[in-house]
């Protein structure tokens, strides 16, 4: 049986049936580089910053994602 993914060196197990995986991804917006590199460090304003629903947005239009929020 063809599984949704495959994994290598992994069976499938009809018990189980199909699984999925958790997947945490980090968004950041162009220049955001500059709070974290060593040298010339500097502060990222806070409208330079991403929010939760622009992350969401972005994911959903220019990803095509199925966003699930567990809480």
């Amino acid at each position: 049986i063809k599984e949704h993914i495959d994994i290598p060196g992994i069976k499938y197990k009809a018990e189980i049936g199909v699984f999925g995986m958790d997947v945490n991804v980090s968004l950041e917006r162009t220049g955001y580089r500059v709070k974290r590199r060593r040298i010339k460090r500097n502060h990222v304003p806070r409208r330079h910053l991403l929010s939760k629903e622009e992350a969401i947005v972005f994911a959903k239009n220019y990803l095509n994602l199925e966003i699930i929020e567990e809480g």
